[in-house]
């Protein structure tokens, strides 16, 4: 992952280079990789996010600019759009990305007043001498739309480098498109949806970091967490989410990979990442426990090995959702007008491993009753995560681990309003449980030589609810179940230091079924219940003979499947292009994509022949068509040849990064460059 290369399980963590070099064999050979003649530019599997016409929206235009080195920091003076007033039907983000040469998939993100409306990685572009790609990330963000009624600063960073050896440098362009919500909008409904107020819990860049580099304010290692302040003076809010934005990178990049700590002590590996496989987002308010999920096995564009993600990228790896918590029991003590410390960790985040964690609260005020809320947490049952991990010694020094783990809690809260008495009155009843279950297999075959497989599942189960605690009565409810199963394997064989192979195959996928009846003021739109899944295999090898890439293969397939969201879709990939597209498209405008969307986050750029009829997107088009028309048009604009060169470039000394820190001693690690040293603990 850009700038975070971890070598350190043979298979899964050395093979995540840059196309067009390696930045170092084990033996310190450099290693560079041939063109290739055609491909397709990089694209996300998923229905479109609904694009407005021009007559019928309006663009803000927020950034223009030319990514070069890992400090940058692009800032954009925001103002809302004169002729698209408030309320708004839809708010959306549309980036565009290019670049060229050789370059790391990098990670970023863009904030708006402080708060992260977006978490981002970019693809890797093809190689010295090569053409450039491009790519575009779209997101709808109306439930964010307090943050858009006023002018702010917009931020945007994606560490990156550029010098000799890693030659792209990231173009972007992105800009907000604002419809206005009327009484005749098909659309209108959403408005309703939006929070009152979003804000950032860590605020990254407040004067109190002291100008501290945003990705080290967010950054959680080991046992340390993320936490902020947050305060309610108004004691009106009746709901409350918490937006978790949450990534692994360095040594908890493949955490589903690491070795268990039995394994390192008993082989001696403790150079290897380790933690187990079990992770879990957990979430304390005041230091209580508020909540935890499983978060989603997302695979970054340099992953494994780097062609199994050309041209279709793994799932959610440009637009990385965040994982949502309701607050609900604890509304009645965030509603005390006093400061409160909202605080999120991750179980099991291994000693060299980090991640970057931006909590966002989104909350909903009732104005009109006007009578301050109170309450209390009247119970909370939770138990330690019980993990479980079963390791067997094989011959040729290797291993299987078998894992298992169960979490469950329940969160119940009181909340009602004072009369003018002081009475407590109307008082209801929030709960919130789950279960979550998880399963690995990790396999090892000789460490030195280089091959695993892991393969799993994480599932879930959330179930929220709301009653009235004199009648009973319930008020409303919503159900969340999910499952990530995963299988991936990999093989490097390394003969000597310039004949070896990379080999990867992988499994992702993603089931899930939500439901809910709420009260129609806050609810989500119609239809109550809504399912979706996904799932992407992919496959590729990559043959290096005299320090020169003289083979590479590629195979993928991806497809989306919502009956209720109306939208299906099978992609076919070959050796960097797209060979077969289809898709059904029946309610780009209905609620339950409204709600795949905006809510549930599944939506991806519109690309034409990919999950849009070409007439529909060059209607809707700003900057030129995303229009790719037919397959051969959605090869980057035509099928491109490329000259067949061969490079010979000097990458810098792999014990040190970027801006000349060393290593730490006895840690495996081929460091991606510019990758920070420095990790703050709190």
């Amino acid at each position: 992952m850009q700038g975070t290369s971890h070598a350190l399980q043979p298979a899964l963590h050395v093979l995540g280079q840059p196309p067009g070099v390696l930045e170092m064999s084990r033996h310190g050979t450099p290693m560079f990789s041939p063109s290739a003649a055609l491909y397709t530019d990089p694209l996300a599997q998923g229905p479109a996010v609904a694009t407005a016409s021009d007559d019928s929206s309006c663009v803000v235009n927020l950034f223009d600019v030319s990514i070069t080195y890992w400090g940058q920091i692009d800032t954009a003076a925001y103002a809302p759009p004169a002729d698209c007033p408030w309320p708004w039907a839809s708010v959306a983000l549309e980036l565009e990305g290019r670049t060229q040469g050789v370059q790391y998939d990098r990670y970023g993100a863009l904030w708006l007043s402080g708060v992260e409306i977006l978490r981002t990685t970019t693809p890797e572009p093809l190689g010295y001498d090569e053409p450039p790609i491009s790519w575009n990330v779209d997101r709808k963000l109306t439930q964010y739309s307090p943050l858009f009624r006023s002018a702010a600063d917009a931020k945007l960073i994606i560490p990156n480098t550029v010098d000799s050896t890693y030659t792209g440098p990231l173009n972007i362009t992105a800009r907000l498109r604002f419809v206005s919500a009327t009484a005749e909008s098909s659309s209108a409904s959403s408005a309703s949806t939006a929070a009152d107020a979003v804000v950032s819990v860590l605020s990254p860049f407040a004067d109190e970091w002291g100008g501290e580099f945003a990705f080290d304010v967010l950054s959680a290692t080991a046992d340390a967490n993320v936490s902020g302040v947050v305060n309610f003076p108004s004691r009106l809010a009746v709901r409350a989410l918490l937006d978790v934005y949450a990534t692994p990178h360095s040594c908890e990049e493949f955490f589903y990979a690491n070795l268990a700590e039995e394994v390192r002590e008993m082989a001696n590996l403790t150079n290897y990442c380790g933690g187990g496989t079990y992770r879990e987002v957990e979430v304390y308010v005041d230091e209580r426990f508020a909540g935890s999920a499983l978060p989603f096995p997302t695979i970054y564009t340099g992953g494994i090995v780097p062609d199994l993600w050309k041209p279709i990228t793994g799932p959610h790896s440009f637009n990385i959702p965040p994982l949502v918590f309701d607050l609900a029991p604890f509304l009645g003590l965030l509603n005390d007008g006093h400061n409160h410390t909202i605080a999120v960790k991750v179980v099991n985040n291994c000693e060299y491993g980090v991640w970057f964690i931006d909590p966002v609260l989104r909350t909903w005020y009732d104005h009109v009753d006007g009578r301050p809320v109170t309450g209390r947490v009247t119970q909370l049952s939770r138990a330690p995560p019980s993990v479980s991990e079963e390791v067997s010694t094989l011959p040729l020094s290797s291993y299987e681990i078998s894992m298992r783990a169960v979490s469950n809690y329940t969160i119940v809260g009181e909340m009602g309003r004072e009369d003018p008495n002081g009475t407590i009155v109307d008082v209801l009843v929030h709960t919130v449980a789950a279960s979550l279950h998880a399963t690995n297999q990790n396999g090892w075959i000789d460490p030195a030589l280089g091959w695993s497989t892991t393969y799993g599942e994480m599932v879930g189960e959330v179930t929220r609810s709301t009653r009235a605690a004199r009648s009973g009565i319930l008020v409303q409810w919503a159900t969340s179940e999910y499952a990530y199963p995963y299988n991936i394997s990999s093989l490097y064989l390394l003969p000597n230091g310039e004949n070896y192979s990379y080999q990867g195959v992988v499994g992702l996928g993603l089931r899930r079924t939500e439901a809910w009846d709420f009260d129609a003021a806050r609810a989500y739109p119609a239809p109550q219940a809504l399912s979706w899944s996904l799932a992407m295999n992919s496959s590729a090898d990559y043959f290096v003979r005299n320090s020169s890439v003289v083979g590479r293969a590629s195979a993928s397939k991806a497809s989306f499947k919502s009956s209720d969201g109306c939208f299906t879709q099978q992609l076919t990939a070959a050796d960097r292009l797209l060979v077969d597209s289809t898709f059904v498209d029946g309610c780009l405008d209905a609620p339950a994509r409204i709600s795949l969307c905006e809510h549930f986050d599944e939506c991806v750029a519109a690309r034409a022949g990919v999950n849009v009829e070409a007439t529909t997107l060059e209607a809707a088009s700003t900057n030129g068509p995303r229009d790719l028309g037919n397959l051969e048009a959605a090869n980057a604009n035509g099928p491109r040849a490329a000259q067949l060169t061969r490079t010979s470039r000097q990458p810098t000394a792999a014990s040190y990064d970027v801006h000349g820190h060393m290593q730490p001693a006895g840690l495996l690690l081929l460091r991606r460059p510019g990758w920070p040293m420095r990790r703050k603990t709190r």
